[in-house]
């Protein structure tokens, strides 16, 4: 169990519960119910993955959490020291391991109740009823533990249905034994049926496991262990838990970069993919920043630690899609609704169905159409529909670099019609390169880049990169600026050599004083219709240049909007740049809509019009500008090298800055939603179809079978997810390096 504090709402805290003992919806709906009971708590309860999330008040600790899950008749399970996907489900009193030993004595109990029972009237028909009742009472005990557990709190779930129809079967094969009524035909099918319950529960159970590998996979990348260093330089080998920030940890050839870090000595070639989706190795040296869960191919490095454990990029990342598998969209409130009142229902036809028959044809047709009904009947089925469909693609999702953050998520991106896409660091590559600075008459173009880097010297801006790096390029010596003020999305005012000087916009410049000459201004508009995206230099009370700089277009990007277009989605580009030079690269990667010269607080209102005139908005951004407009739309979408800001405030995040990912992770989100709704298709078909048929025509052993084949398809329909193809060509997908210490 952990708890941390929600970064959403700081006055409350997010508690992630594992939990054992839960068989189908209704014990996740009865837990979800009892945790909600503390005062002002609200929780979601996932039954594939075995967890629980709750937000509830700073106060409650965890036993709190724990008497309520034990009331309900669950036990919480202790988090492992290290962090895990959310598939790692805790094993059960239903599915443990030794479900497979569970299995073959059910089998050989079968085939044994077939051998004796085959023909001859001199089978030991005791013998074999001794058989079904250890097959019955004892292998599959489990599940008698898990319904009578239930039971002394007044509950009734999947288990009690199934062990109520075990325990029917092999009351009514004693009542044939002693009766001498082919004793030997009911213990055969007493058996049968048990092996039939396990081995399906067994098999899904596996199934629901290989559902989470991809993501097994991802966390496999967590390190576990860390080498420190002291003051004195001296090494100790300690659990990555025990790693503090500010401490220095070593990191050699195959280990794993234990926490978010700065280097402080030495190189080596990391390989990032984890989070950038890039194969290809980046050299490190000191100054560099490194994220968590990068490997040293070789080389050494000293890091300091910035961001441990839950803090880390790629630790907030897993742990957003293990809330996406926990999460209850509409599809899962719809199935959780049917299910609670499903297993008294089914109870009810099983009265039903057995009054009937006795009624008409005696007790013998009564006990089969009620068994039949309570073994057939299957709310699991609704249950599993949408976790094991939205975990399946969380897994998958993640191998192609995209972390989806829920399940609403997915139910957005299906009707988003609108792709927006933020310009700079988005569709660019984020470095543009100064192409020319234009100085007025009386100053030199040294000067102009100059003045225009000591007052860009501490901006992380794209434009003040370009400056700066020019300045260096022509080895040129900025002044020292000081008394700097920055003014996102429009330019920058600060002092140097005694004056004042200001980087940025027309309108920025205007506003602060900034005389502007005609020949400039003139200057200004013919570079901007080359495409280029310009700034004023302001040096006293006039402005004295223009820069001109460009941006390179990613790669990717004339692809990822074919690729868009090609699923029947608009898109947009919106930008705080000049019309011109948004037009350029819109015009060179194919988008055909373009809003320039928005301001950054103003991004989020152009999505708001665009969602009130009827349209579903995806916003694709990178920057901390960006931040409103990613929490505006529908869906927001941010590149994994952008700000945390953007990480943060989005729906979706892209591992790097492939394009590609953005139609994939779109068209992954579709395919999930039409698998969810077969899955509900068939769950509800299922039960409205075979529990009558159970109570008409099905005997014990078909409706066990068709009970067990019925959990399978949904499971195994989802899994098929695991195959989802993006639309053209793939994105690379991450992946784990064979040999890594950990």
């Amino acid at each position: 169990m952990t708890a941390t504090p929600a970064p959403e709402t700081p006055a409350r805290q997010r508690v992630h519960l594992r939990i054992a003992g839960m068989t189908c919806a209704a014990c996740a709906d009865r837990v979800r119910r009892g945790l909600e009971q503390l005062e002002q708590t609200t929780a979601t309860v996932n039954i594939a993955t075995g967890t629980a999330e709750v937000h509830t008040l700073p106060w409650y600790r965890a036993e709190d959490f724990r008497q309520v899950v034990e009331t309900a008749g669950y036990t919480v399970v202790p988090h492992p020291p290290t962090p895990e996907p959310p598939n790692n489900t805790p094993r059960t009193t239903t599915s443990p391991r030794a479900a497979v030993a569970v299995t073959v004595l059910t089998t050989a109990t079968v085939l044994a109740a077939t051998v004796f029972g085959s023909g001859t009237s001199t089978a030991p028909e005791f013998l074999l009823f001794a058989l079904a009742a250890i097959a019955v009472a004892g292998a599959a005990a489990p599940i008698h533990t898990a319904a009578w557990r239930a039971a002394r709190r007044g509950h009734t779930t999947m288990d009690t249905l199934t062990s109520l129809g075990l325990l029917g079967t092999l009351t009514y094969a004693a009542v044939a034994t002693v009766g001498a009524a082919d004793g030997v035909r009911y213990s055969a099918v007493a058996t049968a049926v048990t092996m039939v319950a396990l081995a399906g529960r067994r098999l899904k159970t596996r199934a629901e496991r290989r559902a989470g590998a991809s993501l097994r996979d991802l966390a496999a990348r967590f390190a576990r262990y860390a080498t420190v260093l002291d003051d004195s330089g001296r090494e100790t080998r300690l659990p990555v838990g025990e790693l503090r920030e500010g401490q220095r940890f070593r990191v050699g050839p195959g280990d794993i970069v234990a926490a978010d870090g700065l280097v402080v000595d030495g190189a080596a070639d990391l390989d990032v993919s984890v989070l950038t989706g890039e194969t290809t190795p980046v050299p490190t040296a000191t100054g560099d920043t490194v994220t968590a869960g990068s490997v040293a191919l070789d080389g050494t490095l000293v890091i300091e630690a910035a961001a441990i454990g839950d803090r880390t990029r790629l630790a907030r990342l897993l742990h957003a899609v293990e809330r996406s598998t926990d999460e209850r969209g509409d599809f899962q409130r719809l199935a959780d609704r049917i299910a609670g009142r499903f297993v008294p229902a089914s109870f009810a036809l099983a009265a039903l169905a057995g009054t009937g028959w006795l009624i008409v044809a005696g007790p013998d047709s009564a006990a089969r159409a009620g068994l039949a009904v309570l073994l057939a009947a299957c709310p699991c089925t609704l249950g599993l529909a949408t976790p094991t469909a939205v975990l399946v693609a969380a897994g998958r999702a993640a191998q192609l670099g995209i972390f989806v953050k829920g399940q609403r998520v997915l139910e957005q991106a299906e009707g988003s019609a609108v792709v927006v896409f933020d310009k700079t660091g988005t569709l660019t590559d984020g470095a543009p390169a100064v192409v020319g600075v234009f100085p007025a008459a009386t100053v030199s173009r040294r000067d102009v880049l100059c003045w225009a880097a000591a007052a860009e010297s501490g901006s992380a801006h794209s434009v003040a990169l370009a400056v700066r790096a020019a300045a260096r390029a022509e080895d040129h010596d900025v002044p020292e600026a000081r008394a700097v003020t920055e003014y996102p999305g429009s330019g920058v005012l600060g002092i140097a050599e005694g004056r004042r000087l200001a980087v940025g916009r027309p309108a920025f410049l205007r506003r602060h004083g900034f005389a502007v000459p005609a020949d400039l201004a003139a200057q200004r508009r013919a570079q901007e219709q080359l495409g280029h995206t310009t700034v004023y230099v302001g040096a006293g009370d006039r402005v004295v240049g223009v820069i001109a700089v460009t941006e390179r277009v990613h790669p990717a990007a004339a692809r990822a909007i074919v690729q868009l277009h090609g699923l029947g989605l608009r898109t947009l580009l919106l930008t705080g740049d000049n019309p011109f030079a948004a037009q350029s690269v819109a015009d060179r990667v194919g988008i055909g809509e373009v809003v320039a010269g928005v301001l950054p607080e103003d991004k989020a209102e152009v999505v708001t019009r665009l969602q009130e005139s009827g349209r579903h908005v995806m916003f694709v951004g990178d920057g901390i500008n960006d931040g409103p407009a990613l929490a505006a739309a529908d869906v927001g979408i941010a590149l994994g090298t952008g700000a945390d800001a953007a990480i943060d405030a989005a729906d979706i995040v892209l591992a790097g800055r492939d394009l590609l990912r953005v139609p994939a992770a779109i068209g992954l989100a579709w395919a999930t939603l039409a698998t969810i709704r077969t899955n509900l298709r068939w769950a509800f078909g299922y039960n409205v179809v075979v529990v009558p048929m159970a109570a008409l025509l099905l005997d014990p052993l078909a409706a066990a079978a068709a009970m067990a084949v019925s959990s399978l398809f949904v499971v195994s329909n989802s899994m098929r997810l695991r195959r989802f193809t993006p639309p053209g060509p793939s994105p690379q997908p991450t992946a784990v390096p064979e040999k890594v210490r950990r």
